[in-house]
């Protein structure tokens, strides 16, 4: 009959609780892998819209709204977004005779400055030959601090991060914008340079 010491059963043990901490890693990190691809594969699908002599693909799961007001076309927010919502936008402005995207961009930014919403826009970039797909036009990028305009709930104010993407169409000025709290912005450019290269004038 074998005689098993204390010291063999506390040896035994530790190889038992080593292996039994590996198996833990190493199903986390396989969670941690598939809810990854999962995810990319979540943000990789896209919803065909077609508009007013337009169409254009965005990101599945987001919440279009219904009848966005002139001058917008098309307006897209993803709701799971925290700590503030982001949102996609096309406009389509009417074409000035001189220097038209520079003059609607300036129009913006005027709009932007007198509204409370966008409290303490300022211009972070601009880029006066941009290309997309075909598409050449201005590209800015901005930031701003959303405020909430609801007194009943308490948040602090999001500090926000943004760009537009304008192109002369073929019916006036087309506007791309991107919004996003700032530690979502990476994520969601590529979400919304796909909706601006899928972009089709009909």
């Amino acid at each position: 009959m074998t005689t098993v010491t204390p010291t063999e059963v506390r040896a035994r043990s530790r190889r038992r609780d080593r292996w039994a901490t590996w198996i833990v890693i190493g199903v986390f990190a396989l969670a941690l892998a598939i809810g990854a691809v999962l995810k990319t594969l979540a943000e990789s699908r896209s919803v065909e819209y077609r508009g007013d002599n337009f169409r254009l693909n965005y990101p599945a799961g987001w919440v279009r709204q219904a009848n966005p007001h002139p001058p917008y076309l098309f307006q897209v927010e993803d709701l799971g977004a925290v700590p503030g919502r982001t949102t996609i936008a096309v406009q389509r402005r009417p074409m000035p005779q001189h220097d038209p995207l520079g003059v609607v961009q300036r129009d913006l930014t005027i709009e932007r400055r007198s509204d409370p919403a966008w409290a303490g826009y300022r211009e972070l970039s601009r880029e006066s030959d941009a290309r997309v797909d075909g598409w050449e036009g201005l590209h800015v990028t901005f930031a701003y601090v959303e405020m909430d305009p609801d007194p009943f709930r308490l948040s602090l104010p999001v500090v926000m991060h943004g760009e537009d993407y304008l192109f002369v169409g073929k019916t006036g000025v087309v506007i791309f914008t991107l919004t996003a709290a700032e530690e979502n912005y990476d994520r969601a450019r590529g979400l919304f340079l796909a909706l601006v290269r899928s972009f089709r004038e009909e």
